[in-house]
């Protein structure tokens, strides 16, 4: 299928992982990779849970994001430099383990006590929404696209990295909105949503237009 990568970021991303796959080691296999990335998914978890307690645990969240992004965005690329590439086993297993990863994090981030509201919950069912959502794209355009609007992945990794250094430095203040209690982590939980929920209708109704021009009856 045909691969399709342009954010905004990718350009600078496509650099450096075209520079840096050919120098992996050769103990650094794709399942290998993949596994990593769903360690450190499960590491951010974990140290969620102990970051109202010790803040620092917050910083060690961002490692393994970053950990999460290099393992995940070059289990693929060392598949197909080296020549061993396994399409479909490695499309399921690279992006069921990407589900699975989201699922640990949006549970870490709930259990952790830096929000008290279901924000986080909303905005990690949209977020599987939109994998689902691009999962069934790449199926009947045979293109495979993880954006929307120019937010991938890794946009998505930064910013939650950004999200954690602001409350790292600047704490995790309690607020009254309309009665109810929020904290920082919800009130940009709840913003996110709102903004994943917007980006996501308009494109699955522009998918569902295009496909009912293309098929008409």
């Amino acid at each position: 299928m045909k691969r399709i990568n342009v954010t905004l970021i990718s350009a600078p991303e496509e650099r450096f992982l075209a520079y840096i796959t050919p120098k992996l080691p050769s103990w650094c296999s794709p399942d290998f990779l993949t596994l990593t990335s769903l360690a450190a998914a499960i590491l951010v978890a974990i140290f969620y849970t102990q970051s109202v307690r010790v803040p620092l645990y917050l910083l060690a969240v961002n490692l393994c994001i970053v950990i999460n992004w290099f393992t995940d965005s070059t289990d693929g690329r060392i598949a197909r430099f080296r020549g061993i590439s396994r399409p479909n086993y490695g499309y399921y297993v690279d992006h069921i383990c990407d589900s699975v990863g989201l699922v640990f994090v949006i549970l870490g981030i709930i259990m952790s006590g830096l929000v008290l509201t279901p924000s986080w919950i909303v905005g990690g069912f949209l977020v599987l929404l939109v994998y689902i959502h691009t999962y069934l794209k790449t199926t009947v355009f045979q293109e495979f696209d993880p954006s929307l609007y120019g937010f991938g992945p890794t946009e998505m990794r930064l910013l939650l990295m950004f999200i954690n250094f602001s409350v790292f430095f600047l704490g995790n203040p309690t607020t009254f909105f309309s009665g109810i209690q929020l904290t920082r982590f919800d009130y940009i939980g709840w913003v996110l949503s709102v903004v994943t929920l917007a980006a996501l209708s308009v494109n699955i109704f522009k998918t569902i237009s295009l496909l009912y021009q293309r098929e008409r009856v």
